[in-house]
């Protein structure tokens, strides 16, 4: 939770905005991706819990603004926090976040689905699907 708070005012200092936050949406927001049913997990790849955190993120608007920067950068932190797909080392392309920033619009827009997004981010960053 303090990791995407940290991250977005970081953004909001960098790139402009006004801080501010709906907790109870951030505390819904960064629990999805680890919610399950039933004993399993409804997200079981590193890709879908980012992608779950990316919609939720996106969707719920838990920042007064900057919610679609934040949720850009947190998947690709948690990406790189599974060391599976994304290394912490290694920088994405600006193309890369670029493009999963178009994403976000998109979601932002016309509702893309946590599946879609998920699909988004295996073609962007060339993951195993």
């Amino acid at each position: 939770m303090n990791v995407v708070r940290d991250v977005h005012d970081d953004i909001i200092r960098e790139s402009g905005g006004v801080f501010g936050e709906h907790a109870a949406l951030l505390y819904s927001a960064v629990a999805r991706p680890f919610q399950s049913a039933f004993g399993q997990p409804i997200y079981a790849t590193p890709v879908a819990q980012a992608a779950a955190l990316f919609h939720a993120l996106v969707c719920d608007h838990a920042f007064v603004d900057g919610n679609k920067r934040t949720a850009t950068a947190m998947a690709m932190v948690l990406l790189a926090a599974t060391r599976t797909y994304l290394r912490m080392d290694v920088a994405p392309a600006p193309l890369q976040v670029r493009l999963l920033g178009e994403v976000a619009l998109e979601t932002a827009s016309s509702g893309l689905t946590v599946e879609q997004v998920a699909h988004w981010i295996e073609r962007i960053f060339a993951l195993p699907a």
